[in-house]
């Protein structure tokens, strides 16, 4: 029996919040009472802080439906019942981007996201904290069809180009084979050089203003009018009539199909990736977690719940089925390796401006100082 004795009366909100701070472990493994008698800490405005102030100690998965909320749920009693820390709460949205929107406005914490919105994520202050990991069939390839006019890469400068999506991983394989042609693109490049459309030209148009927004769709405007298209691979897509597959290194494919050599693919990913707000200080406690649940929790564990697997016998919730397990950025895994370097061209161009931004800023004062100088005298 353990008493905690208070020197005046405590709100009911209070002491649940006081058994938090006190005993992390489920309030079942404890018997708590409380007194009215002299408890002179909580007269202190350090333990007053810690009383009101979100912890740590806390974390909030963003799920996409309600049977992700469900299995989340679980997961959450799971880690309780096994003492694992931080607490995990869940928070429902209706998708990847509005859990990314959240978690940017600091109402969600961590979410498991498609490779294919990493940039939309960066964009949103967001970094890879963690990788599911992948069998080699679940990896995500990226492929550059090109019509028969196109036989170099220089060949694609002030082409139409049709992505599935703008700022997608599509978009950003482009972006590396062709770092050295994007000044030539401008601002149509700048924004993605996006999706050719009938109405607007070359646009860039996202989600459901995109009339061409998947792989088929990207195919489907390369055979309307566009020269060339970059998709991921995968099954069942048609192809539009006179048409190759450039390699990364500009050569081109005599294969009629999408099974090419792996040197040929502009990109190859881990098909998921598990994001936080970037240098979030829960993000150590984040990996922590994530670390032991997987351990306790994986493909191998004999608890009941199972992290990686079905629930309620339905697939893929919060992560796939074949998952393997975690690993972390640092990891030495190929796969993840190559998507860090995915992001260095527009990581440099960031900085590039930027350093412009600071040179022209630099100039004008230089100026502003000759003038004053001037009128001085």
């Amino acid at each position: 029996m353990i008493a905690i004795e208070l020197s005046y009366e405590v709100a009911e909100a209070e002491k649940i919040l006081l058994k938090k701070v006190l005993f992390p472990n489920p309030f079942e493994n404890y018997k708590i009472t409380f007194k009215d008698l002299d408890f002179r800490i909580l007269d202190t405005s350090e333990f007053r802080q810690n009383l009101t102030t979100p912890q740590s100690t806390i974390v909030r998965w963003c799920t996409i439906s309600s049977n992700e909320q469900d299995k989340c749920d679980m997961w959450s009693k799971a880690n309780l019942y096994n003492g694992i820390q931080p607490t995990l709460i869940c928070i429902q949205r209706n998708n990847m981007t509005e859990c990314i929107n959240a978690i940017q406005e600091n109402n969600a914490d961590v979410v498991r996201i498609a490779a294919d919105f990493g940039y939309y994520a960066k964009l949103a202050g967001l970094e890879a904290i963690a990788f599911p990991k992948t069998e080699l069939e679940e990896l995500v390839h990226t492929l550059l069809i090109v019509r028969p006019n196109i036989t170099k890469i220089e060949n694609l400068r002030r082409q139409k180009g049709c992505f599935n999506r703008n700022r997608s991983a599509e978009w950003l394989s482009f972006v590396n084979i062709t770092e050295n042609l994007a000044l030539e693109y401008s601002e149509e490049f700048e924004y993605g050089l996006c999706k050719s459309n009938t109405t607007k030209g070359t646009t860039c148009s996202r989600l459901s203003e995109n009339q061409y927004d998947d792989n088929q769709g990207a195919l489907d405007c390369l055979r309307r009018d566009g020269n060339f298209a970059v998709i991921t691979k995968t099954d069942n897509l048609e192809l539009p009539e006179n048409v190759t597959i450039m390699c990364r290194n500009g050569s081109l494919t005599q294969n009629l199909g999408l099974n090419v050599d792996e040197d040929c693919y502009l990109s190859t990913t881990p098909a998921d990736v598990i994001v936080a707000r970037h240098n979030d200080k829960k993000n150590i406690n984040l990996k922590v977690m994530l670390g032991e649940a997987d351990e306790r929790f994986g493909r191998n564990s004999k608890y009941p719940f199972k992290l990686f697997g079905e629930f309620n016998d339905i697939s893929n919730l919060l992560f796939k089925n074949s998952t393997l397990g975690l690993d972390f950025p640092n990891s030495e895994n190929r796969w993840i390796k190559k998507y860090r370097h995915l992001f260095q061209p527009v990581n440099s161009k960031k900085k590039e401006k930027s350093g412009v931004k600071q040179m022209s800023s630099l100039m004008i004062l230089a100026i502003i100082s000759v003038i004053l100088t001037w009128l001085v005298k």
